[in-house]
């Protein structure tokens, strides 16, 4: 984390405030998630995010029903796939009017617009949960089906099978013959 920050305040210095501003955010839930250990930089890192913000363009997706859907869930951002490590956490952008799209299995589940303006963090909440199903009528009772009887006479598999029982027995009595006959040569 102390690494990232150092990169972080680098890329400010540099006049790369979007970048900046992300790696800043970026350090500071690594620097949280590391413990308390590197607690000071989480605190740095906030710090210099919360400068960066009055600079850049921030856009916040807050996306629900996101545990529900799992997988399914995706979400768009300025035509975009927007991964999930950045739903429901500041994000530096461009100032721009940006389309937010929440979708579940592909299929567009909520669209918002908003336009980001430098100094004025937006927040969008978009959905990617499954449609509410429709109330689906009783199916009527299947029909009975006419099930024709098999025939009563022989199979005709019948005399193939007892070719290959009787090629078995021989089979089975060569074995043994055999087997016995090695068994005296060697005793």
């Amino acid at each position: 984390p102390n690494t990232h920050l150092m990169v972080a305040r680098s890329m400010a210095e540099l006049g790369q405030k979007v970048d900046a501003f992300n790696e800043a955010v970026a350090t500071e839930t690594e620097a949280r998630a590391a413990g308390e250990r590197y607690a000071d930089a989480a605190t740095k890192a906030a710090e210099l995010r919360a400068t960066l913000t009055r600079d850049v363009a921030v856009l916040i997706v807050q996306v629900s029903h996101a545990e529900t859907a799992g997988a399914a869930a995706t979400v768009l951002v300025a035509g975009e796939d927007w991964p999930r490590d950045r739903w429901n956490v500041p994000r530096a952008m461009a100032p721009a009017e940006v389309e937010i799209v929440g979708r579940y299995h592909g299929a567009e589940r909520d669209k918002k617009k908003v336009k980001l303006a430098i100094g004025t963090p937006q927040t969008v909440s978009v959905d990617v949960g499954a449609p509410d199903a429709p109330k689906e009528e009783p199916l009527p009772p299947p029909k009975k089906a006419h099930v024709e009887e098999p025939e009563t006479g022989g199979s005709a598999l019948l005399p193939l099978a007892a070719i290959s029982a009787g090629v078995g027995a021989g089979g089975l009595t060569v074995f043994a013959v055999f087997g016995l006959m090695n068994e005296s040569t060697y005793d």
